[in-house]
């Protein structure tokens, strides 16, 4: 397969017949139509569909049958794995990389730069692009001749909604095996589920899976806003990690945002002022018998192609959410509007906690799209201390920030734009609020 560019990307919409079609498009090596992928990207298959179409979305079907769900044996395997660092060395370093799977020359050199810091861990929040098909889970991922770089400890994977589109059954079936646990470069415990937990002491990184129910199947509309737990998971989230009986630091990882302040495309009226968000996982994990309302947490997810930090919503799940769902597909900036002081493409970024995000240019498609940039981020753990250090895909480090447990609660001790000329949006004075729960009235006028 050739490699993609990142034009190839743009305006990718959450759809499921759009990206079939491209999918398949590749496979036969055909250039799609773009009036094709334009309908497609608006098509609800059990609604409408053209005739003079139907010749073009006939392969769709055999893409609508979903994978069984997978799920842990707790006899021989609970999915909570040990956090372990190099002989002699207390730090665990982790890499975290969103909608990475593009197979682009950016994905490739974030890759390259994962590599470079040698981590304990990597995982990948999700998204194989166009579909998770066989073929483009073996040209991502595979462990002799993909570009993804296998942690000296372990590696793994979320299921996105792309993946989706092909039923999951290449992510159930052929990613996971080359995922999971790993000692001197090689794989010693397969990764078994679509969700699980790493833990040492101090921390546990618990991974939910938002993917699997993303998509609302043949008859539906594609994109489920809906999307929440599963079953599964919500009996080994309360059986299993059993969140009331355990009082370490609590780092969340999901392919979904739970809030978001970026607009969705406007495809209609209803939708045209909307964020995408997928609130109901967050509102499930705030239950009294998950992690209630008290307990601060931190999250990061993908889906939203950016680099966001949030502050800690004033309701609901106490969370700080990082989004980092640049790690190689095409990152739009976001127009500003210096009529307004304002981003007209942002919703709501002072209720939804926005604090900032990365808006470079890299460079300008057309009058309409400038591209941003690529990256991913390292975490740190050295006991109850956690630093956590984001790079773009040039190497430059954008932010950084450290954490600890203090009396088993999680405290924000700093966070810093390491950018020069302060580069990133900032769209409050105070970009300590991406780590502390302040009130509205603490912010004044800011």
């Amino acid at each position: 397969m050739a490699k993609r560019q990142l034009e190839d990307l743009i305006n990718l919409s959450q759809n499921r017949e759009q990206s079939i079609y491209l999918t398949n498009c590749e496979a036969k090596g055909e250039a799609p139509q773009r009036e094709i992928a334009d309908y497609l990207e608006k098509l609800d298959f059990g609604a409408h569909l053209a005739p003079s179409l139907l010749k073009n979305v006939l392969h769709l079907l055999p893409f609508f049958k979903k994978v069984r769900y997978k799920t842990y044996d707790d006899e021989t395997d609970n999915g909570i794995y040990k956090l372990e660092s190099d002989s002699g060395n207390a730090e665990v370093s982790i890499a975290l990389t969103g909608d990475w799977a593009s197979y682009t020359d950016e994905s490739e050199k974030v890759a390259e730069l994962i590599k470079s810091f040698d981590p304990n861990y990597t995982i990948h929040l999700g998204d194989t692009y166009y579909t998770g098909s066989e073929r483009e889970i073996k040209e991502n991922f595979h462990p002799e001749t993909g570009k993804w770089h296998y942690g000296k400890n372990g590696s793994f994977a979320l299921i996105g909604n792309h993946e989706m589109y092909s039923g999951g059954k290449h992510y159930f079936n052929d990613l996971l095996k080359w995922m999971g646990i790993r000692r001197n470069g090689a794989q010693v415990s397969p990764q078994k589920a679509s969700f699980f937990c790493l833990e040492n002491e101090y921390w546990r990184i618990i991974a939910i899976d938002t993917g699997f129910t993303a998509d609302k199947g043949i008859a539906g509309a594609g994109d489920n806003k809906d999307l929440d737990i599963t079953p599964e998971q919500l009996k080994w989230l309360k059986e299993t990690i059993q969140f009331n009986n355990d009082n370490r630091g609590i780092i969340l990882l999901s392919h979904h945002q739970p809030w978001c302040a970026f607009k969705g495309k406007k495809d209609d009226d209803e939708t045209k002022d909307k964020a995408t968000e997928y609130p109901n996982p967050a509102i499930t994990l705030s239950g009294k018998d998950l992690l209630g309302v008290d307990r601060p947490v931190l999250w990061w997810w993908g889906h939203d192609h950016h680099l966001a930090f949030y502050g800690c919503p004033d309701q609901g799940l106490k969370a700080f959410g990082r989004c980092i769902g640049h790690g190689g597909t095409a990152v739009q900036c976001r127009t500003y509007d210096s009529a307004t002081n304002s981003f007209p493409q942002l919703h709501d970024p002072k209720k939804k906690k926005l604090v900032l995000f990365d808006n470079r240019e890299k460079r300008k498609i057309n009058d309409k799209v400038t591209l941003g940039y690529n990256g991913f981020a390292m975490l740190k753990l050295q006991e109850s201390n956690l630093t956590i250090e984001y790079y773009d895909e040039n190497k430059n480090l954008l932010v950084s920030e450290k954490w600890a447990m203090e009396n088993n609660v999680l405290k924000g001790i700093n966070i810093t734009d390491e950018t020069a000329n302060q580069d990133l949006v900032h769209l409050n004075s105070n970009i300590r609020m991406a780590i502390e729960n302040l009130k509205e009235e603490q912010l004044g006028n800011q």
